[in-house]
């Protein structure tokens, strides 16, 4: 999945040094290099002698000569299937790959499959998703794509959605019957990857979708670990502030982090900030359950009001005060992908 994504261009760059490589764990996206290799396949629709090629036109979103390929203007016309080796990917696949929204509709009009995926079993949704191609996904949708079609290994669009960090688009997924409690072949759901991207609000629209917190993948690892080990605060505030627990410990890493909790294991990665993080908001939570017990209780026993005023002045003094920690980590932009 990892070097698709990159093929796909999405930015991923090396976890921390101390985290050792597992496959579920999608590295962390970068700034895009002043010199990116560019892969094979795109190079040759680059080539002049491939400027008549569908493929090519599918890619370049010309759609007036995608029309006229389609109907043999200038030469025999051009099957809408066509696809590219290696690799298996389609004009659809293509066209959706660089948001050509328009494009993908003459093809589907032609008979094209929306639905065919690549090699590795990635169809164009996934593709338009991971990129945050709005346009492309609903155009995808509206010609019937299926929102639930999975790899391999059982990454779903809603998986590389999270990846882009579009809410709209997961919002698109959702109605479309996507599934948020959906774990791919490592046990992990779309939740995983927003945490592993660090996209706060595609957590916390994920999680307003029923999204499992405490879902554990293959390693016993829950979002709130992984996220907590990459250093995305944002990723941890989001978890967090939506009642994600910090007492997970992984099993199935090698020494030093297995069997550590998600503070445990930041503290060895060295991500400072998410240590204090975690630190000043497990304490917050305990003096906001703390108060929570001693107003209900005052509530059940009909104690005056006057004490009951007090109680409920102390509860959202540390509502204010969790919050705005959340708040603080929360306003800060992730990375960009």
């Amino acid at each position: 999945m990892r070097c698709y994504l990159r093929q796909a261009g999405l930015k991923l760059d090396p976890l921390p040094k101390d985290l050792p490589e597992t496959e579920p764990l999608i590295r962390q996206p970068q700034p895009q290099p002043q010199h990116q290799q560019v892969p094979g396949w795109v190079t040759w629709l680059q080539q002049p002698e491939q400027q008549n090629n569908i493929l090519a036109m599918s890619f370049k979103g010309d759609i007036d000569q995608v029309k006229a390929a389609l109907h043999g203007a200038g030469g025999p016309p051009q099957a809408p299937h066509a696809t590219i080796q290696p690799g298996r990917r389609s004009c659809v696949f293509l066209a959706a790959m660089q948001g050509h929204a328009h494009v993908i509709e003459v093809l589907h009009q032609a008979g094209a499959d929306v639905r065919l995926p690549d090699e590795e079993g990635f169809s164009p949704l996934h593709v338009a998703s991971a990129q945050g191609h709005e346009d492309a996904v609903k155009c995808l949708l509206h010609c019937k794509a299926d929102a639930t079609q999975l790899t391999g290994t059982n990454v779903s669009p809603l998986h590389t959605a999270a990846i882009s960090g579009s809410v709209p688009i997961i919002k698109l997924l959702l109605r479309a019957g996507g599934k948020p409690k959906e774990q791919d072949k490592q046990g992990e759901t779309a939740l995983f990857c927003a945490a592993k991207a660090d996209k706060p609000e595609a957590i916390t629209c994920l999680v307003k979708s029923k999204a499992d917190l405490e879902c554990i993948n293959i390693k016993q690892m829950t979002a709130l670990w992984i996220a907590s080990a990459c250093g995305n605060a944002g990723a941890v505030a989001a978890l967090h502030k939506a009642g994600a627990a910090t007492d997970q410990v992984c099993d199935g890493l090698d020494e030093p982090l297995n069997g550590k909790t998600a503070e445990e294991a930041a503290v060895i990665c060295k991500k400072e900030a998410v240590v204090e993080l975690l630190q000043q908001a497990n304490k917050l939570r305990a003096e906001v359950e703390v108060a929570d017990r001693a107003l209900q209780r005052a509530k059940e026993d009909k104690k005056p009001k006057e004490l009951q005023a007090e109680l409920t002045k102390g509860w959202v003094t540390c509502n204010t005060k969790i919050n705005n920690l959340y708040k603080q980590h929360l306003s800060v932009p992730a990375a960009t992908s």
